[in-house]
């Protein structure tokens, strides 16, 4: 097995470490602005030089994609690798946000990914041992969770729509004001639009809108119940673009903490349905462009 890291804490610090879970970075797309990272953009081979033979995924797997448990099983090199994969991108997002006291260093991280993927024997239990390690710090408990103050991170919406325009006619321009607009709908900012798939003359975009830290529980739920009310006659006197019959779908995320309930709210989004259908869609391995709004 891997030797777990030198702490970069005194050792009276060893019992404030801290971690979220990769649950908590797959559903908390707010919280990566911290960190200097777009989940959506930054690939897994890009960020620890690896190839597809390497990390088993293409070149398009993006963090956000490792995160999520539906693409682990297409890791050619084995479910272990995607699982290992899952918590280093976790263990990423945490060394990097100031506000997690996380037990390794993102260099260690990155060494040891590396060091597992170049082996020449062994990948699978080197992997899995990793991710054990990796777990083990990803689940000492998450800050960014603890109380109405960590709102702004904990609390999001997110809305799907795929509307008719190619993505060679969505600049990043038009994507911050779609966002900005959807986001005027819900009475929340800031908000982030990208675009998740596209097809013959249509585009799916995801806007992703969240709430001012300290937010109350109560006034959270009437955002993203609004949200929720969005229709697609709402999204097309909005934003202009008109929306493709039968492909809205809104999400709430789930995560609406209180003082006394803290701990990993990183657990599967609430379904609200609106408009017309919920066919959430399906992510394609297309790069995605963010885009905050003011």
């Amino acid at each position: 097995p891997p030797s777990p890291p030198p702490s970069p804490f005194e050792p009276e610090e060893e019992d404030k470490l801290e971690g979220c879970t990769p649950g908590y970075w797959k559903n908390h797309n707010l919280a990566w602005l911290a960190t200097g990272l777009d989940p959506t953009t930054q690939t897994v081979n890009d960020f620890f030089h690896l190839n597809p033979q390497q990390s088993g995924y293409s070149d398009r797997i993006t963090f956000a994609h490792s995160l999520h448990p539906a693409y682990h099983y297409y890791n050619h090199r084995g479910y272990a690798v995607a699982v290992m994969l899952k918590f280093a991108v976790a263990s990423v997002a945490d060394a990097r946000h100031p506000d997690v006291n996380f037990a390794a260093a993102e260099a260690w991280i990155y060494s040891e990914v590396r060091a597992v993927l170049h082996a020449s024997q062994g990948v699978w239990y080197k992997a899995y041992s990793l991710a054990l390690v990796l777990s083990r710090y990803c689940n000492a408990g998450c800050p960014l969770t603890a109380g109405l103050a960590a709102l702004a991170e904990a609390a999001e919406g997110r809305l799907a729509v795929t509307i008719q325009a190619s993505a060679a006619e969505l600049s990043q321009d038009d994507l911050e004001s779609f966002a900005d607009n959807v986001g005027g709908l819900a009475g929340a900012e800031p908000a982030w639009s990208s675009v998740e798939s596209v097809a013959a003359g249509s585009a799916r975009i995801v806007t992703l809108v969240a709430l001012p830290a300290g937010t109350d529980v109560e006034s959270a739920r009437l955002v993203l119940d609004k949200l929720a009310a969005v229709t697609a006659a709402d999204i097309e006197a909005a934003t202009g673009y008109a929306v493709v019959e039968g492909t809205m779908a809104v999400d709430a995320d789930a995560a609406l903490v209180s003082d006394e309930a803290g701990g990993d709210a990183g657990g599967a989004d609430g379904g609200f349905a609106a408009g017309a259908g919920t066919d959430a869609g399906a992510a394609s391995g297309s790069g995605s462009t963010s885009g905050e709004g003011s």
